[in-house]
């Protein structure tokens, strides 16, 4: 496909400075990759364009319904998906799902101050705007209506050999911080944070957010700082705060 597209740039010059947005997604793995009924909907094309900055669009061809299983069907057996599940990646998924549950500062893994989705991916209303077209993923938001929560477990770990070719870093160091550096933890937080309806992320480089659980069995201990506070209309130059494992603060 990029020996074509090469030569189409060659044949066609005015065409050159839009190779990437000409180049279709890759479609390996699809069958393991997308739920059922998306699967279904990409191939008859009856659902919404997930990459609008992409200039090519899959031409749409009257398909029977028998066909259209038959199509879906074997693009989910050839990737394997019907195979037992892996125990192991079914529990640690579970451990770390409880885990992140009980964090609420989860949204901020998303950003820069995480892993960088939203460097190439659009994430609510915010748009990766500084990341090239060949660089740039589909949006994230709601990612468990289309996509297969093992695939995405798999592909935010070693996404090349999910998608050979792909312009994705490996999540393979956990923040430094953040439920207590638990790497499956903080890809289970992302995965929920995704999954929240009408979920914005916020804003990058924003102050510390200091918080504890509420979890008693978590044993955390209190936290007191000095600082600058603003509450409502009213800015608190020299104050203390407290906050305790049971989630009730002092100013």
């Amino acid at each position: 496909m990029a020996s074509r597209l090469l030569k189409l740039g060659e044949q066609f010059p005015e065409l050159r400075n839009s190779i990437s947005a000409l180049t279709p997604p890759s479609l390996d793995g699809v069958g393991a990759k997308l739920q059922d009924t998306i699967l279904a909907e990409a191939i008859e094309r009856t659902g919404p364009v997930h990459r609008p900055y992409l200039t090519i669009r899959m031409p749409k061809y009257p398909v029977r319904e028998d066909d259209l299983k038959s199509i879906a069907k074997r693009l989910v057996e050839a990737d394997d998906v019907q195979a037992p599940a892996d125990d192991a990646l079914l529990e640690r998924i579970q451990v770390a799902d409880q885990t992140a549950s009980r964090f609420a500062g989860a949204s901020r893994l998303v950003t820069t101050d995480g892993f960088g989705c939203t460097s190439c991916h659009q994430v609510g209303s915010l748009l990766p705007v500084k990341a090239p077209i060949n660089a740039r993923g589909p949006d994230l938001s709601m990612l468990g209506r289309r996509i297969r929560r093992d695939w995405y477990e798999r592909l935010v770990r070693e996404p090349l050999r999910v998608l050979p070719g792909v312009e994705m870093p490996s999540v393979r160091i956990p923040v430094h911080g953040v439920l207590n550096d638990d790497l499956s933890a903080q890809i289970a937080a992302v995965w929920q944070v995704l999954n929240t309806p009408g979920f914005e992320p916020p804003a990058p480089h924003p102050v510390r957010i200091v918080r504890r659980s509420g979890v008693e069995s978590d044993q955390e201990r209190s936290v007191v700082i000095t600082d600058l506070v603003r509450a409502t209309e009213s800015d608190y130059l020299h104050s203390l705060l407290i906050g305790l494992p049971n989630r009730h603060n002092l100013v």
